[in-house]
């Protein structure tokens, strides 16, 4: 699971997309799956926009429908659709490849040795992971693949 690409200073935005759809084509050949977060850019209550889209940052505007990876957007619990998830732009070849819960998520931390429960998380970082943890069921992932194709 891969959460954020960051890139040294003088690295353009295309080498990095280079790179990373060659790393990504490399190990779906050696077949890993590969699964990102989406991003949590979504809707700006003050301009009625997104902060910014998901083909504005690496790895997940490098998904497309031909690609290996999958890429990860949020919902709330009813299904409905997270508001925060970034969206890709209407004329993007990026898109988000299956949606997962993204707000009120509760995870399980290890601190001091002691493990607490945190409670109403959000993000799709934490929708991600829980992608991943769906792949050992691959009928799981057919149908959320399905359900992603309605948002």
């Amino acid at each position: 699971m891969i959460n954020k690409v960051n890139g040294p200073g003088e690295d353009t935005f295309d080498d990095w997309k280079t790179a990373w759809t060659e790393w990504a084509d490399k190990l779906d050949q050696l077949g890993v799956t590969i699964v990102v977060a989406g991003g949590n850019g979504g809707m700006d209550v003050a301009t009625g926009k997104p902060r910014y889209y998901t083909d504005d940052m690496l790895p997940a505007e490098a998904v497309d429908r031909d690609s290996p990876v999958i890429a990860v957007g949020g919902v709330y619990k009813d299904g409905s659709l997270w508001e925060g998830s970034s969206p890709p732009r209407k004329d993007s070849k990026s898109e988000l490849s299956i949606y997962a819960l993204a707000a009120e998520i509760e995870a399980y931390v290890s601190a001091d040795g002691q493990v607490k429960t945190q409670k109403n998380l959000k993000g799709t970082s934490g929708a991600s992971a829980q992608v991943v943890s769906l792949k050992s069921q691959p009928s799981c992932i057919r149908r959320l693949c399905v359900m992603s194709d309605t948002y």
